[in-house]
């Protein structure tokens, strides 16, 4: 949107101290964006940050045994959600943009002070994170009815998120924008025909219900192949050990602490199997397409991804680009690996189609005219 010549202010909350460094970087590399930090950060004010837990804690307290209403969720679904809004109502706008159910009240409330345009951007699908009937399923579920129907438009981050949003809210315009990235970190293929076979996986954190178990135990299946395992995020030590013990071949996997956003596709390109490895616990993990599809895309690596629904549709959808197995099925995710490693021609043809997915249709430069085009509308 900056980019487009709109001028764009960013509300934020700093709920993630070891990202500081990343934030600045960010800043500094879009200083004609306005950064507006909306709450004290938890490790320079840590009585206050105490002391922002304990009102949520108390207001979660209320929630479960004396509920006071669809705006009292807002104060328990998010730690700033006081200061989300009061901040947000303190700046004047033609257009409002929520990007996480926390965020999406100050978006609304904002746009109603100053008779502005306001949208929302799904990311997940937030009712389906959490099992129905539970408190975070009333929270969200209330949040949205309140404040979904306020909208100009809707967007979001996936075709199945944006079929269930649009079933809740037939008369609201959703649009899909997947979480592709701009072609500036494409990365062409290796060409390389070694004989070691790289995997990779990467998250904020690393941790359970991610599908790394199901990976590791598979790759014991496979002791007569030369493979790597690297997984990027932040992994506490426990779980670290945990896989590297359930491992029969520890020494080939390698962790790697968090980078920046525009260092992971030249790490990803390094590699040649980029691991998707949803679990679909919840409704959202079965309908949601996670930015890892799209970085290994860009970092033209094969894709091997768990059988969501999503993930199903999408591998259907762009044939070639890699391999789909169930995702609780060890022996099935060890076969398919076997495919990959022995048909080095496939692994090639994979990489190379995910390549060129990334650099003619799946990119920021082809998705953003979607979203340009729909606020040019809403804004005439």
């Amino acid at each position: 949107m900056n980019d487009a010549g709109y001028a764009v202010t960013v509300v934020y909350v700093p709920l993630s101290p070891w990202a500081d460094a990343f934030d600045k970087e960010l800043f500094a590399n879009k200083p004609s964006i306005n950064w507006v930090r909306a709450a004290k950060h938890p490790i320079e004010h840590p009585f206050h940050y105490k002391y922002i837990r304990l009102r949520r804690k108390g207001n979660e307290w209320w929630s479960r045994y004396m509920p006071l209403g669809d705006r009292h969720y807002e104060k328990v679904y998010v730690l700033y959600s006081q200061e989300l809004v009061k901040v947000a109502r303190s700046i004047q706008a033609d257009l409002y943009i929520g990007h996480n159910l926390g965020a999406l009240p100050a978006a609304v409330q904002a746009a109603r002070k100053w008779k502005a345009k306001v949208a929302f951007d799904a990311e997940d699908y937030h009712r389906g994170e959490s099992a129905p009937g539970s408190l975070h399923y009333n929270m969200a579920v209330a949040i949205e009815d309140s404040y979904i129907p306020a909208l100009d438009y809707l967007s979001a981050a996936s075709p199945l998120i944006a079929q269930k949003y649009q079933s809740h809210y037939p008369d609201k315009k959703t649009i899909v924008l997947n979480n592709v990235f701009g072609k500036q970190f494409l990365q062409s293929p290796a060409t390389a025909d070694g004989e070691a076979v790289g995997l990779f996986w990467f998250s904020q954190t690393a941790g359970t219900n991610r599908g790394l178990e199901t990976v590791v135990e598979a790759l014991n299946l496979l002791p007569q192949f030369n493979w790597s395992l690297t997984i990027l995020g932040q992994c506490s030590d426990g779980f670290r050990q945990q896989l590297l013990g359930l491992s029969s071949m520890p020494d080939r996997i390698v962790f790697h602490s968090p980078v920046a956003l525009g260092e992971i596709f030249p790490i990803a390109s390094c590699f040649d199997i980029g691991l998707a490895t949803e679990v679909p616990y919840c409704e959202n993990r079965r309908i949601c397409l996670t930015n890892k599809l799209f970085t290994y895309l860009l970092a033209a690596n094969c894709i091997v991804a768990s059988d969501t629904e999503a993930q199903q549709q999408f591998l259907h959808t762009y044939a070639g680009v890699g391999l789909l197995y169930k995702h609780d099925h060890i022996q099935d995710l060890a076969d398919k690996l076997t495919l990959l490693m022995q048909d080095k021609h496939l692994l090639r043809s994979c990489r190379q189609r995910a390549y060129e997915l990334a650099d003619g249709q799946l990119n920021w430069e082809v998705e953003s005219i979607k979203l340009l085009d729909t606020v040019r509308s809403v804004l005439l």
